[in-house]
């Protein structure tokens, strides 16, 4: 017994030395904690080359750590913060071009250049993400330009051996589209060049109607149309028939709020609301009916005010006994209803507790290699509500059938959140892969930059 209870210990004390020794990275959801052998924090370029030169371990990178699904860690690996680098390196008033280091946040970005009344182009509706982060997963919002690259100019990335690249249309192209939405797999982006626009004042439109008649809208307003500065609709669970259209026109109307960029607070209304939506599904249909009425309000702002939400505002107040995590499916213009009767079935059967559906308009992206959008399409953007569980199979198992029915309507699933879908399914929805890791292997040939998101779909 004694000899038992001795042999327990030391695997006991095994255990805790190697925990001890290594770093857990979790991202906001706290479902999928990675274990890695170290994460560095370097402060300036030349300490990030260093980290890379020296490490004999996979590296991946991490900003604001938003991304769902363990993509900014490697098990066993090492992990660059790159929050310190966080400079604005050039402003070209003139031409309307910001250069700035990857750690940078959008609202650092935003309060440096509406004093010259300029704008940025794209990025998520709120401030908080990184702008490497942002580059990593090549985001969109709810501008009607598309994704995040059409504002790229270029980008500077360190090799492998700490040399750094810069690549553009024009120059490594190949580099710049698979580095764009690339995940930090061909490296880190240590500076980016990006086009800016001028801030103007927009006024808010809302329309109720059905999903039918959402399509109708969209090709007749919305489509091609230059006066659109934002748009999207909230398709409102769990029957998921009636949309609520919310537009921002470019318009000349005296202003109803006079900030010009939002406030952090606590939010703690909005995370009240939030906290009871997840619990009583009943508030679902509630907040269909008050949501119409509290937005039909006019409203005139500044397109940087309405462009600097805080995602503090969606935190739960307490994230146990569930979580909240994010999933985007991108579908074809055409298929938008027979997916939507899918979707619905699908989430049913399985009792999928939908927050909210977020519709956007997403205009083809060509030039990303693992480009989400490579026609026109909607985007769905689902906040849902998960048991806190590692084991996460019923989840697996509804997003493996949601991904099925989008991928049969000939779309596409988002990457950056939990890696449920199987590699056979991200084959399909990403069939350039292929063309991705030649790219790779072009620029990383010892597979030295990965992440969990390479490790289960790529083979790294």
């Amino acid at each position: 017994m004694k000899k038992q209870v001795v042999i327990i210990g030391c695997v006991g004390v095994a255990i805790f030395g190697l925990a001890y020794k290594r770093h857990l990275v979790i991202d906001v959801s706290r479902l999928s904690p990675v274990v890695v052998a170290s994460v560095k924090i370097p402060h300036t370029v030349d300490e990030l080359i260093a980290i890379i030169r020296t490490s004999d371990t996979p590296i991946s990178f991490a900003g604001g750590k938003f991304s769902q699904g363990g993509q900014v860690a490697y098990p066993g690996g090492t992990v660059i913060d790159i929050t310190h680098l966080n400079n604005i390196v050039a402003f070209d008033l003139d031409k309307k071009t910001i250069t700035v280091q990857p750690g940078i946040r959008w609202r650092d970005i935003q309060q440096y250049i509406d004093p010259h009344n300029l704008s940025v182009k794209v990025m998520q509706s709120y401030n908080d993400f990184t702008v490497g982060g942002s580059l990593s997963v090549n985001v969109h919002g709810r501008d009607p330009l598309g994704s995040l690259i059409k504002t790229v100019l270029s980008v500077k990335i360190v090799m492998p051996d700490g040399s750094v690249k810069t690549a553009s249309r024009h120059e490594h192209s190949d580099l710049f589209a698979a580095a764009l939405g690339g995940y930090g797999l061909l490296g880190p982006i240590i500076e980016v060049t990006l086009q800016l626009t001028d801030n103007q004042k927009i006024e808010r439109v809302i329309k109720v109607m059905s999903l039918s008649n959402y399509c109708h809208y969209v090709a007749k307003h919305i489509y091609h149309n230059p006066r659109v500065v934002f748009h999207n609709a909230n398709l409102y669970p769990d029957d998921f028939e009636d949309v609520l259209a919310v537009t921002w026109y470019a318009t000349d109307k005296p202003l109803t709020i006079q900030d010009r960029l939002q406030k952090k607070g606590l939010y703690i209304k909005e995370k009240l609301e939030e906290q009871l939506l997840r619990r009583v599904s009943s508030l679902k249909k509630l907040r269909q009916i008050i949501e119409p009425e509290r937005l039909k309000k006019a409203e005139v702002v500044w397109r940087n005010y309405e462009m600097s939400y805080s995602v503090d505002s969606l935190e739960p107040l307490v994230r146990f006994p569930t979580s909240s995590i994010l999933q985007e499916y991108f579908v074809p213009l055409h298929a938008i209803e027979p997916f939507i009767k899918m979707f619905k079935a699908i989430a049913h059967e399985h009792g999928v507790n939908m927050l909210n559906v977020s519709i956007r308009f997403v205009p083809a992206d060509k030039e990303t290699v693992l480009s989400y959008a490579p026609h026109d399409v909607y985007a769905l953007v689902c906040y849902i509500n998960v048991p806190r569980s590692f084991s996460q199979q019923k989840e697996r198992a509804w997003t493996q059938a949601l991904i099925d029915a989008v991928l049969s309507h000939g779309g596409t699933f988002y990457l950056p959140y939990h890696l449920y879908a199987t590699p056979k399914q991200f084959k399909k929805a990403y069939p350039r892969f292929n063309e991705f890791l030649a790219i790779k292997k072009r620029y990383d040939p010892q597979e030295h930059f990965a992440n969990s998101l390479s490790k289960r779909y790529l083979d790294i």
